[in-house]
């Protein structure tokens, strides 16, 4: 699909950075222990599920185990934490450091274009039958955490409790997200350092140094496309702070700023004074209804797929 000088996500490949996984690989020494790289992210996963395992996660049952958070948590055998006492204590493909991966990790695994959701070569039969745990608690709640489902284009995460809110376990090894790393430029810009992202400071429609001039655009997803290409016009006082590469950011430039710790509503660093805590649009199709597109809630930081033609908040945003 053309799709240049539109501001869809299919006009920007590879944006904010290219999926480049590696995997399965058999380890040299433990023959039974397969990992995938995220060679983008420097992350190291386990391959298959636990309840899973072997080349093809075929072995055996060929099922992941259910289970719940609090239990996913004590460790021993069939958690992530569990893996680091393997192989005589030298851990699941020697390796010492596994746990069961925040929110963000989990959702970087996400690929809308195939089914179950995710690089299907690197995590071969991934189980779809229910969702999978994160290590991450909703805002402003203790007693549940966030789940990833790689079967829902449309909802892929979600809350349950971490008592009998049942799920499965893809652990993780390798650092966890940096903290954030934002600058106000002083210009009506935000630079994220993590991630080379240049942000409008302000939700489209708001305006000057606290953002409380102005009133939010709210419309529908072709409204916000047209804000975020309106910021590139040659007419004064555009474009907007010396760019004319303004976009609507895509889901995963989007999320790279929810902040899902739980530390305030709306979900997003302080930097961004005055957000609105609603839904705000991204440039992502739902690849299982072209009529919807995926926008995030930062009352918490939930993602979910709408109408295009219903009312979602925007901002913009461009490389650095």
């Amino acid at each position: 699909m053309v799709c240049n000088g539109t501001g869809h996500d299919g006009a920007f490949p590879d944006t904010p950075s290219a999926r480049s996984f590696t995997g399965p690989t058999q380890h040299s020494q433990y023959l039974t222990d397969y990992t995938s790289l995220d060679n983008v992210k420097g992350l190291t996963w386990k391959s298959c599920a636990e309840g899973q395992s072997g080349p093809t996660c075929a072995i055996g049952a060929g099922a992941a185990t259910n289970t719940d958070w609090n239990t996913a948590t004590l460790g021993g055998p069939g958690t992530c934490s569990g893996l680091n006492a393997q192989n005589g204590g030298n851990g699941y493909a020697g390796r010492t450091d596994w746990r069961i991966p925040e929110v963000k990790e989990l959702l970087s695994l996400f690929h809308s274009s195939n089914v179950p959701h995710l690089e299907n070569v690197q995590f071969p039969n991934t189980d779809p039958a229910n969702a999978y745990l994160t290590s991450t608690p909703p805002p402003f709640d203790g007693t549940s955490v966030w789940v990833v489902d790689f079967l829902s284009t449309g909802l892929p995460i979600s809350s349950r409790p971490k008592a009998g809110g049942g799920g499965f376990l893809r652990c993780v090894s390798g650092n966890p997200p940096p903290a954030f790393s934002f600058q106000d430029n002083g210009n009506g810009t935000v630079t994220d350092r993590n991630t080379n992202l240049l942000w409008s400071k302000c939700a489209l429609g708001k305006s000057n140094v606290n953002c409380t001039a102005g009133v939010l655009s709210f419309g529908n997803q072709q409204s916000a496309f047209n804000g975020c290409n309106g910021l590139n016009s040659a007419v004064p006082p555009f474009p907007f702070a010396g760019r004319n590469d303004w976009r609507l950011p895509n889901v995963n430039e989007l999320l790279s700023i929810v902040d899902h710790s739980g530390a305030g509503n709306p979900a997003v660093p302080a930097v961004f004074s005055n957000f609105a805590s609603g839904t705000f649009w991204t440039s992502t199709t739902d690849e299982t209804n072209l009529n919807q597109g995926l926008v995030i809630n930062f009352n918490g930081g939930s993602i979910s797929s709408i109408a295009k033609t219903v009312g979602a908040n925007g901002i913009c945003v461009t490389n650095r």
